[in-house]
């Protein structure tokens, strides 16, 4: 409950800069036996001390119902103080940094909170809490820009996978290439300002190729301050030529170990691709490495075509195989991965 009881009292808010504040207020007004409703909007777009409930008349008392103070600015935070005054001796009432399109809100049955911009209840100024998680799955030296609450970030990075091996043409005899390797793992966690541009990049793809070695997946990093975190992307497959016999063709490697990560991993390796000629040949081509969660590598065959293509993110392509047949293509990998989470 917010009383106002004399001529000199005032409920006051107190900002600290040029944002675009609005506030509202609604009371009652008890004189005698009557009773009398009434409100004021106000608008607040200077640093200064601004009353958004008058004084009451004479013999009359005033009770605040409630008061909604919202930040209407698209970016900014803004320093908020809410007080009540008898004209010689001020109380503060409540107080706040208000992020952008945040409520600060009072009611008498419940006191004061905050809402967010979707209008849930955000317990500010209460940190540890998820405000946001980004995915990004393109781009290179391009900018995450932090929101204005938010002060640590989670940051998980997946590398890009590599591309299986494709086959070239044999006029007999066969040929089974084997899988790309998948991106490597890192995770770090940094404290970082808000409304703030790091730089990242996302790892790309590495693309299966006609006749020739799978393409190698790019690495997926970001900076912040003088730290960049990199998770490295799989190698791609070799060609596969003419087996003889038992041949096996190797699969490419899994990215190497991340680096300045909390957390570095490297990538899953494809699986070699494997031929047996005795009488009529027999082809496995290599299953692509997998970036479990996030992606699954490419499935190996066990008959002449080109490379199943990965799926998800940051996983290696399939490898080709083929047998008296055209030259073959291996499959292509997945593209890297980053998510980021933001707490206040």
């Amino acid at each position: 409950m917010i009383n106002l009881t004399s001529t000199s009292d005032l409920v006051q808010v107190v900002t600290g800069s040029t944002l675009a504040i609005t506030v509202h207020a609604s009371w009652v007004d008890l004189s005698s036996s009557t009773t009398t409703p009434g409100r004021t909007n106000t608008s607040i777009s200077s640093a200064a001390t601004t009353t958004v409930v008058a004084s009451p008349a004479s013999s009359t008392q005033r009770n605040v119902k409630s008061m909604t103070i919202h930040n209407g600015d698209a970016s900014s935070s803004e320093a908020i103080t809410v007080q009540h005054t008898d004209g010689t001796t001020v109380v503060i009432l409540g107080k706040i940094t208000l992020p952008a399109g945040y409520t600060y809100a009072y009611n008498e049955g419940n006191g004061w909170a905050v809402y967010d911009q979707s209008g849930a209840i955000a317990n500010s100024p209460a940190s540890g809490r998820l405000l946001k998680t980004t995915y990004l799955t393109t781009g290179t030296s391009q900018t995450f820009t932090t929101g204005p609450s938010t002060n640590t970030i989670d940051v998980e990075l997946w590398g890009g996978g590599g591309g299986g091996g494709g086959c070239t043409s044999l006029a007999s005899a066969a040929a089974a290439a084997g899988g790309g390797g998948a991106g490597g793992y890192a995770r770090k966690l940094f404290a970082v300002s808000p409304n703030t541009g790091y730089t990242y990049s996302v790892g790309s793809a590495g693309n299966g190729a006609s006749g020739a070695g799978g393409g190698n997946g790019g690495a997926s990093s970001i900076v912040v301050g003088s730290t960049t975190v990199t998770a490295n992307g799989g190698t791609g497959a070799p060609v596969a030529t003419a087996a003889t016999t038992l041949t096996s063709r190797a699969g490419g490697a899994g990215g190497v170990v991340s680096t300045n990560g909390d957390i570095n991993a490297g990538g899953m390796p494809g699986e070699a691709g494997n031929t047996l000629i005795v009488g009529t040949p027999i082809v496995q081509s290599g299953n692509g490495g997998s970036a479990d969660p996030v992606g699954a590598g490419g499935l190996g065959l066990v008959a002449v075509g080109n490379g199943n293509s990965a799926v998800g993110f940051a996983s290696g392509g399939g490898g080709a195989a083929t047998g008296a047949s055209a030259v073959r293509t291996g499959g292509n990998g997945s593209g890297g991965l980053i998510v980021i989470r933001e707490y206040s």
